[in-house]
């Protein structure tokens, strides 16, 4: 097993009404399983922007990471999704994080040719 909860499974499947459903009954939206995988991880790791926002506007730690050290803002950067990656940097998320390969976000806007972001992190 790899110790989800249902939250996190909902946040993995993009499953809203169920997110919402537990939330309301008090479910932790800063859980982990064993692989620090937590909600906000997952919804970033789906693409599910609105998913990730309704966590953060729940109190999701913006700065949680996984066993390999990915955070939500590096996470955000391999769904390419700039609103993600923007609301990620207007919520505090830690802008001098690095992935295994010592790529910082600024590094992952150059790469990626996200011009806007970029200016947005210096």
């Amino acid at each position: 097993m790899n110790g989800d909860s249902p939250l996190n499974v909902a946040c993995f499947h993009g499953y809203m009404n169920i997110i919402s459903f537990l939330i309301e009954k008090g479910a932790n939206v800063n859980t982990q399983n064993n692989f620090g995988f937590s909600p906000l991880l997952n919804a970033c790791k789906g693409d599910y922007e609105d998913i990730a926002i309704y966590l953060i506007d729940r109190k999701a730690d913006v700065n949680v990471t996984n066993i390999k050290g990915i955070t939500p803002l590096l996470m955000a950067f391999t769904s390419k999704n700039d609103t993600l990656i923007e609301y990620l940097i207007k919520e505090q998320a830690n802008i001098n994080v690095q992935n295994k390969n010592g790529d910082t976000p600024l590094i992952l806007a150059c790469k990626n040719d996200k011009e806007k972001i970029f200016k947005d992190l210096m």
